[in-house]
């Protein structure tokens, strides 16, 4: 049975949507509330670099 986009899977966590995911709450929240959500929004990017380069 094939996989669809909206099914999670084994592993769905370290795969790489959740911190994309996250950081597009962290982004909305920066442009919304300010700096305090840089930090995080940053932290979400070099985790996304981290697993592109795997």
């Amino acid at each position: 049975m094939p996989m669809h986009c909206w099914q999670k899977h084994r592993g769905w966590r370290r795969c790489g949507k959740r911190p994309i995911y996250n950081l597009c709450h962290y982004l909305n929240h920066y442009n919304l509330f300010g700096n305090s959500y840089l930090d995080g929004y940053e932290a979400g990017l070099r985790g996304i670099e981290r697993i592109a380069a795997r």
